[in-house]
């Protein structure tokens, strides 16, 4: 999905490309890199386990810290 992304801000941006739109995202994010579809899903697996039993009413934010600075 975000491959698409990529391209179409590159479409919009003059001279800019998929790879540039991609680099410049990613410096974005504190931790570094884009996540991973396995850690969100491994935070489901959690919060649905006998170990997360005593979690409610929480929002669980998987972002890489992408949005500490406004939380």
């Amino acid at each position: 999905m975000l491959e698409s992304i990529w391209q179409k801000v590159a479409e919009a941006t003059p001279g800019g490309t998929p790879g540039e739109v991609e680099k410049s995202y990613v410096a974005e994010i504190p931790a570094g890199r884009i996540g991973r579809p396995e850690e969100a899903a491994e935070v489901v697996v959690w919060l649905c386990s006998e170990a997360a039993s005593y979690v409610t009413g929480h929002s669980m934010i998987v972002d890489g810290a992408m949005t500490a600075p406004v939380r």
